[in-house]
């Protein structure tokens, strides 16, 4: 324990600590001397769980249950870290709760890594939404309105807002938006409308410095001029992009996060991308507005085509290369003087597929779709083709405008997601072969059990009861009596083997037959279940109260057998006392869940050997003490089980015992 990696702690059964490994220093920077003899979560605790959250860990704990959850602490120096942590009670010989084992592990690299991929993941979506777009929409203000959609749909921002720059008023107009909170958006216009507030805002710095401004804690970021408002509205951090066009930074695309610290390197580098893109889309569609001659356009335009990240080409419709951007020579290894002048014909690896793609893109102004190609070196990639279809002011369509974005890193992974889906349905069809082999096994056995065993026991009890009308002619013999008590146990026997067929078969039909699945009255089954009782035994004082109104959706014949196996064990084992007291009821857990129960004022059973209730076969009281199969609590759990619950009891030797049950949604 001592040299151990992870951190271990014991602690008294209140959760002040006895003993830590050095492995807790390292994880949370406190000594030995300064943990122990004070409790662990008063040391560490970081604020970040609700109260209900510690409440059903000691809950768990203290009902002798292992927890195993993610917890998030704080450090001596005050950092947050997130550790993996498994609790285990130390229980005495009597069963009572001695100490508690903590083992913990540090997972907040992990935790951090597993949300920097999902930040990417959205970014990625993000990206390529927007560079679509910017291939199919040749509108400015639409651009916009569906950029910040994209924006706050696909990667997921709190708020996302696009301004343009009014020269002649010197401000920033806010032109296109989208988001969560409207309150929030008429905040930052509100701002941006202000005279003296507007120039110092993130917004008009990115414009001033044509650099990107960011802030990952904008409730306490003093360039953040309404931090509050943005606290209120679920922001934790922001980033600003400028829009440059032709060197002019003409506006400026805002994200609002709702995570602290998200934009982080890569983040960056991958929006500035998109930043770069969508400026490129602002300096397209007003190329297309001016409706320049479709070379002398591109040629102006090459300095915003150069800063797009992807591959952008343009070639005439006799597929020449007429413009290439530093993009294209990175995806290509192409130089744009190498590529200038040549056939676009050379980076294909099927010629077909690029006759296909241009004869959509005549037909419909616009191509979109994956192609095998080459690079320079004759190495095979695959780039998915944004194309669009350029005119000229007649009309004439010109020439072709191409996008090309590298996905090779993402054919990987779908191959891999393929890969392992068709190995995950080989093991689903292995394991389908092998539960029809063991349902046809299960069958049999039952087969055997109903048939091949019951006819021996037939035989016994039929000739028995033959031998023992033979033996009634000779009453009175001293031997014949004795006989006669032998013959009486022998056909108790077969009828003892003849129940636990029975209930061996029940157990298995348990397991393989049909739920149906609809709603059952609990309460009318308990009640005709208890008077049905009272009808064997009139004589017997009994207190018996069901809860009205207990309704329930599963399948009622086996829920039935649920009740009359645990009303039944409380009608058995409180039969010794002068009164029987039985009630079935309903209450609700601390987690909101709803839990029945069974509970009677008999002989109890000793909690200690608790784990043996629902085991088949296993009996706490002797056959003299108690008839039974020791198959009924068996079955009990088999069907809550697969009604998607659970099953547990609680006793006192002599004071009685009190089942508990609970009901899934769904069916096992």
């Amino acid at each position: 324990l001592h040299a151990a990696a992870d951190a271990i702690v014991i602690t008294d059964r209140a959760g002040v600590m006895e003993w830590v490994n050095p492995a807790f220093t390292q994880l949370t920077g406190y000594t030995a001397e300064e943990a122990l003899g004070k409790k662990l979560e008063d040391l560490v605790k970081s604020g970040k769980h609700a109260p209900a959250f510690y409440k059903e860990f000691w809950e768990t704990i203290l009902a002798r249950r292992t927890w195993h959850g993610e917890i998030i602490n704080r450090r001596k120096d005050g950092r947050l870290y997130t550790e993996d942590q498994v609790v285990t009670p130390i229980l005495d010989a009597a069963g009572a709760i001695t100490h508690f084992v903590a083992i913990r592990r540090d997972i907040t690299e992990r935790k951090a890594a597993e949300a920097r991929i999902v930040h990417l993941n959205r970014v990625y979506a993000m990206l390529s939404g927007i560079n679509t777009l910017i291939v199919r929409v040749h509108d400015r203000d639409e651009l916009f309105r569906e950029a910040c959609r994209i924006a706050v749909e696909a990667g997921g921002f709190r708020m996302a807002l696009i301004g343009i720059v009014d020269r002649s008023a010197l401000k920033i107009v806010p032109v296109a938006s989208a988001g969560k909170d409207e309150a929030l958006l008429t905040a930052v216009k509100g701002l941006l409308s202000s005279s003296e507030d507007a120039p110092n805002t993130m917004l008009a710095r990115a414009i001033r410095d044509k650099k990107t401004v960011v802030s990952n804690d904008s409730q306490s970021d003093p360039r953040v001029l309404i931090g509050k408002k943005y606290t209120e509205s679920g922001v934790r951090s922001m980033a600003v992009f400028p829009l440059i066009v032709s060197d002019e930074a003409v506006g400026v695309l805002a994200l609002y996060a709702s995570e602290s610290e998200f934009f982080q390197e890569e983040e960056l580098k991958l929006l500035t991308e998109l930043a770069d893109n969508v400026a490129f889309g602002i300096g397209n569609i007003r190329s297309r507005r001016k409706r320049l001659q479709a070379d002398a356009k591109v040629r102006e335009q090459s300095s915003i085509l150069d800063k797009a990240q992807n591959a952008i080409e343009i070639r005439d419709l006799q597929h020449k290369v007429l413009y290439w951007n530093q993009g294209a020579e990175r995806l290509y290894g192409w130089t744009a003087a190498e590529a200038v002048g040549r056939s676009v014909l050379g980076l294909m690896r099927d010629p077909a597929d690029f006759a296909r793609a241009m004869d959509q893109l005549l037909a419909a102004g616009e191509w979109v779709g994956e192609l095998l190609q080459v690079d320079k070196d004759g190495s095979p990639l695959v780039a998915e083709g944004h194309w669009t279809l350029v005119h000229d002011d007649q009309g004439a369509p010109t020439h072709v405008l191409a996008i090309n974005i590298d996905i090779r890193e993402r054919k990987k992974a779908q191959e891999e997601i393929f890969r392992l889906n068709a190995s995950l349905e080989e093991r689903v069809q292995q394991r389908t072969a092998q539960l029809e082999f063991a349902n046809k096994q299960l069958e049999a056995f039952s087969y055997s059990v109903s048939h091949d065993l019951r006819s021996p026991l037939s035989a016994i009890d039929g000739f028995s009861n033959l031998l023992g009308k033979t033996m009634a002619r000779t009453a009175g013999d001293p031997l014949t009596e004795r006989s006669r008590h032998y013959l009486a146990r022998i056909r108790a026997g077969v009828s003892q083997m003849g129940e636990l067929i029975d209930a061996m078969l029940t157990l298995a039909q348990v397991s393989r037959s049909s739920l149906l699945w609809e709603q059952v009255d609990l309460s009318a089954l308990a009640e005709a279940l208890q008077h049905a009782h009272q009808e064997r035994e009139p004589g017997r004082a009994t207190q018996l109260h069901v809860e009205a109104g207990l309704l329930a959706q599963g399948d009622p014949r086996l829920l039935k057998q649920v009740l009359a196996n645990l009303l039944g064990n409380a009608w058995k084992f409180s039969a010794g006392q002068a009164c029987t007291e039985i009630t079935f009821g309903r209450e609700t857990s601390s987690a909101g869940e709803t839990v029945y129960f069974v509970r009677d004022n008999g002989v109890g059973f000793d909690m200690a050997y608790a784990e043996k209730l629902f085991g088949a076969f296993q009996r706490l009281h002797s056959q003299s003490e108690f008839a039974g199969t020791g198959i009924g609590l068996a079955t009990v759990q088999r069907i809550i089980a697969r009604h998607g619950g659970r099953v547990w009891g609680e006793a006192v030797p002599g004071r009685g015992a009190t089942f508990y049950f609970t009901l899934g949604t769904t069916t096992l």
